[in-house]
């Protein structure tokens, strides 16, 4: 339940465990991930992830509201020393 940095690229990492799925800010967000724009930019630039930003959709939120312009990432690939699959 941390809300630390490390903990959160944690949860970004582990997010991309299953190969070619597409996780949205929405989703991240429901993970403890509350800027995940800035984790995954930080992850790309200081961490060696490359973590693409592939589509960007309306989405409806679980209340039923429309997010317009939400981001989906994709994972393209890990540092080797990653621990995620």
């Amino acid at each position: 339940k941390s809300t630390a940095t490390e903990a959160q690229y944690e949860r970004v990492d582990r997010a991309f465990d299953y190969p070619g799925k597409l996780i949205s800010t929405l989703d991240f967000r429901k993970m403890g991930v509350i800027h995940p724009s800035g984790r995954v930019r930080e992850m790309n630039k200081k961490m060696g992830f490359h973590i693409a930003t592939v589509d960007q959709r309306t989405v409806i939120d679980d209340q039923g509201f429309p997010h317009p312009r939400i981001a989906f990432y994709e994972l393209i690939d890990r540092p080797a020393q990653s621990g995620g699959a």
